[in-house]
């Protein structure tokens, strides 16, 4: 849409409209560039009208119209009455289904035909609508909305020559990367309803962190530990661990970096200065939606420690006790060397533990194996 002002001659002097049956999203994002591209190709086409709109879509329906000098009640008008009665548009489906670029009015219905029909006598007539020279394509996939930039002139006014048609046409791949950047705003905004949602409803603790480790957003959960002052404590905003806040810092730091190589997630186990209990935190990437932010999950305060993890990993997964004792090591915070330390074990034999509790457990990768640790141990213990 840029491209129609880089080619027009002189500022248009007309206000552009955009429908107020608009979504929210296309109302937020759109109305000043399109009314600013509208303007600028009303000036470039002497149009006395502009729209630019889906024809078999209503708004309503996800559809959308942005109108140039076209009153109010005349866009709702088409939009109620006169969409399914539009003669160009009809006859394009007729003709030229399928088929983008510049188009005018001459080549899809003859004046003769189009000043008989009731969509000129009740609609275009007392708008002083008559000559059109559209540019169309089709919203990708090609199966998507059927979207038409559209210039009309009036009765008096001369018809829109071969080069106008080859303008239009030149206008067709910039309109479709408008549409490109309107379904990307969509996804964004429906991302973002969703991830707001999850935080409100979630019944666990969990933060959303910029890299600062600054705290965005909260559940309940998350709010009530911060008052407690246990594990996790807030600074000036700043989410921080009550017994080693670098360590918590630069974990937030490596995940939220947009370096490819960072890693998606990883995991902690933090202690409370005040009493003997433990949990374990997930940072996680939030997203493409959402780059440079972290979820920081909190496991179920009460839960952790109630169960005989060893007991659960050989009778669920099968794994020897060795396997058991290392697993249990490692989800006490333990690096891999340290785990060979307590156990008095060289580093050589943990690996090669630490690999058959991969297989066994159907994980890939230590942060895989440590969530699945932290749900057995977060499962109440039988009666």
């Amino acid at each position: 849409m840029c491209a129609m002002r880089s080619i027009a001659t002189r500022e248009g002097s007309c206000r552009s409209t955009p429908s107020r049956l608009l979504p929210a999203y296309t109302r937020r994002h759109w109305p000043r560039a399109f009314g600013q591209a509208l303007t600028s190709a009303a000036d470039y086409f002497r149009a006395s009208h502009v729209v630019v709109h889906t024809p078999d879509v209503a708004p309503k329906d996800g559809g959308f119209i942005f109108s140039h000098n076209v009153a109010p009640e005349w866009t709702r008008a088409y939009d109620a009455h006169y969409r399914l009665k539009d003669a160009w548009t009809i006859r394009h489906h007729q003709h030229y289904r399928g088929r983008e670029g510049g188009f005018t009015g001459d080549m899809l219905i003859r004046e003769a035909e189009l000043v008989k029909q009731e969509f000129y006598a009740d609609f275009l007539r007392p708008q002083g609508l008559h000559h059109y020279c559209s540019s169309l394509v089709y919203a990708r996939p090609p199966n998507g909305d059927f979207v038409s930039l559209g210039m009309f002139r009036g009765p008096r006014q001369e018809r829109f020559e071969e080069i106008d048609r080859r303008a239009c046409e030149r206008l067709a791949p910039h309109l479709q990367r408008a549409l490109v950047v309107s379904k990307r705003l969509q996804s964004v905004e429906s991302e973002r309803r969703v991830d707001a949602a999850m935080l409100d409803s979630a019944s666990v603790a969990i933060f959303l962190v910029d890299q600062a480790a600054r705290i965005t957003r909260l559940t309940g959960q998350a709010d009530q530990l911060l008052r407690e002052g246990r594990y996790l404590r807030s600074c000036n905003g700043r989410l921080m661990a009550v017994d080693d806040d670098v360590r918590f810092a630069e974990v937030v730091r490596s995940v939220t970096s947009r370096d490819s190589r960072a890693p998606f997630s990883r995991v902690l186990v933090l202690h409370d200065n005040a009493s003997p209990g433990r949990v374990h935190v997930l940072v996680a990437k939030a997203g493409m939606q959402r780059l440079g932010f972290a979820y920081v999950v909190v496991s179920p305060l009460a839960q952790i420690g109630r169960r005989d993890l060893r007991a659960d990993l050989r009778a669920q997964y099968g794994l020897t006790p060795a396997e058991a004792r290392l697993c249990e090591t490692i989800l006490a915070g333990l690096t891999l060397n340290e785990a060979a330390d307590r156990l008095s074990i060289k580093r050589s034999t943990a690996v090669s533990q630490l690999k058959s509790a991969f297989a066994k457990t159907r994980t890939t990768r230590q942060t895989e194996l440590l969530r699945l640790l932290i749900d057995l141990s977060s499962l109440p213990r039988d009666r």
